[in-house]
C-alpha cells in the first residue's frame, strides 16, 4: 500500500516541535506528556486573544494546534481543546474505568 504522507518525516517534525515546546516550558527535551505544573503562562488563541492557562494546558493546546495543522484528526478542534483542560489524573482514572468495561 502506498500512502501520500511520509510518516517518517511527520514524526521527525513532530519530535522537533515537542523538543522546542518542552524547551520553552523548561522541561526535558525527551518529555512526551503534559507537565502537571499548575504554574500559569499566557497563551495566544487563534484570534490573537491572550488568556492565562496552566503550563499543562499550554502544552496540550500548543500540541493540538500543531497536530491540527499537520495531520488529519478524527474529531473537531474544540473537542481536543476541551480535552486539553482535563487533568492527567482524571484521564488515567477514565482509562481505568474504560478498561474495566
Amino acid at each position: 500500500m502506498t500512502r501520500k504522507r511520509n510518516y517518517g518525516a511527520f514524526y521527525k517534525n513532530y519530535d522537533a516541535f515537542l523538543k522546542k515546546l518542552n524547551k520553552k516550558l523548561g522541561l526535558r527535551e525527551t518529555n512526551r506528556i503534559a507537565p502537571e505544573s499548575e504554574d500559569t503562562i499566557e497563551w495566544e488563541t487563534d484570534d490573537k486573544q491572550k488568556i492565562t492557562v496552566t503550563k499543562r494546558e499550554y502544552w496540550n493546546l500548543e500540541r493540538n494546534r500543531w497536530l491540527d495543522k499537520h495531520c488529519h484528526r478524527k474529531k473537531v478542534r474544540a473537542y481536543y481543546d476541551a480535552w486539553a483542560k482535563v487533568s492527567t489524573l482524571t484521564k488515567r482514572r477514565l482509562d481505568d474505568i474504560n478498561s474495566q468495561i
